[in-house]
Order: C-alpha cells, then structure tokens, then sequence
C-alpha cells in the first residue's frame, strides 16, 4: 500500500495512520508519507508504525513486547519465514492535536488464529499494557488483530476488563484472500470520545482500511485549547 503510486490517496481527510506489515526501508516509509502530509511518529522496524499529519505533535512513543523479547525473537521477526514465531509488539504514541487535546494511539499485529494459544497470549498482554495506562486518558487501538472470523471470547474479556468499545463493524469483513472474515477493529475509550462515523475502505492490501471519525470534547486533557468546542479526529488502521 505504502509503496504504490497512489497508495494514501484513500487516507486524504485522516490524520493517523495506524499500520501494520510495514517495513521502513523496504517501504521508504518515511519520504512516502512525506508525500501525502504525514510524518513518522513510531516504528518497532519490524512490522508495526504510527504516522500523523503534519501538524500534531508526537510527545512520546514507545513499544511494548507481546511475547518474550530477545535478539533470536527479534532476528526472526525480521525473516519472513520465521515471523509467526519472532517478536510481537504494541506500539503507542501520545499525540497531541493542533488545538491541544491529548490522546494516545496503538497498534499491534498477534500471529494468526490457527496459532491459538500463542495469539491468545498476546491478546492477554495487551490488555495488562492497557490495564497501566489511566483509563481517563483518550485512546484509540487500531490493528490487524487476526481474529478470524470475529473477535473472540479472549478478545471479549480483554475488551471488558479494559473498558475498550469496538467502532462497530458488526461483522463486515476487512480481509478478501482466499477466505473473508472481520480480522481488523478499531477500539477506543476514554471520556467523551464517540465515533461519528466509520467505513471500509479498498486499499492497496489484501485487507481493507478502517477509516474512522471521533468526536470528543476538546481539554479533556485539562489543558488549555483555543475554542471550548468538540473536536473531529480521523484515524485508519
């Protein structure tokens, strides 16, 4: 997607871009984004990025390990043949929006469901990664969580226990090889966050994008902004 001649196009009026399956050199993923008005905020340089739109600001970022972490884990997760069973991140930055507001994004990427336990494992790290951050905080995960054809009873619990909602894509599918099934979703919480609208969108990827729009009431970060009003946030995954 990153690498085609048109390949942000869909991704015009978004101003986060949560990806997956991303690789910075092989992608030049950093001039490409330039192109179309984004900038870096994160990469695990394995397979996971966070870019925003010119404009935000990136106040930290970092990435959180899913299963064990060592130099063998990481030299196979960069081999395509040995990356169902090489390191898995989440990676999350803190963006801040151009009128202030603070809100963290994420991403991940567990193994596929055929690998149950090894997913379900994953699954439950991230939720004791989310089960540290403050819960008032505005955030967003946005990934490829392989939970074919739906999120499963792990993802569920994980979801419950952690406040997270879905955007609500009440099973659509967002992959189209070989089989169809709803391995993609975006989450969010935090106070006053909605969103207003969400779509599927065909991208240059054997999955589609979830593009979706939140509204929150600006300042929930106790900061002053410029106009007491509610703000738009677009992110895709």
């Amino acid at each position: 997607m990153i690498r085609s001649s048109n390949g942000l196009t869909p991704f015009r009026n978004v101003n986060v871009l949560l990806l997956s399956e991303v690789k910075p050199r092989r992608d030049n993923l950093k001039e490409n984004l330039a192109k179309d008005g984004f900038h870096l905020a994160y990469t695990d340089n394995l397979d996971l990025a966070i870019a925003v739109r010119d404009g935000y600001k990136v106040l930290s970022a970092q990435e959180y390990p899913l299963t064990s972490d060592s130099t063998f884990k990481r030299f196979l997760a960069s081999n395509r043949m040995g990356r169902l069973w090489g390191l898995r991140n989440m990676i999350v930055a803190e963006i801040e929006t151009p009128t202030g507001e603070i809100i963290k994004t994420a991403t991940l990427h567990p193994v596929p469901r055929a690998f149950e336990h090894a997913r379900r494992k994953q699954v439950m790290a991230m939720g004791k990664i989310i089960g540290n951050f403050d819960d008032k905080e505005l955030l967003v995960i946005g990934a490829d969580f392989n939970h074919y054809p739906n999120p499963g009873k792990t993802d569920l619990n994980v979801r419950e226990q952690n406040n997270l909602s879905s955007v609500g894509l009440n099973g659509k599918s967002t992959f189209n090889y070989r089989f169809r099934g709803q391995l993609d979703d975006m989450l969010y919480r935090g106070a006053g966050i909605k969103p207003v609208k969400t779509e599927l969108v065909d991208v240059h990827s054997d999955h589609k994008a979830i593009i979706t729009t939140f509204s929150f009431q600006k300042n929930q970060s106790g900061r002053p902004v410029q106009k007491p009003q509610r703000e738009e946030l677009a992110l895709a995954a």
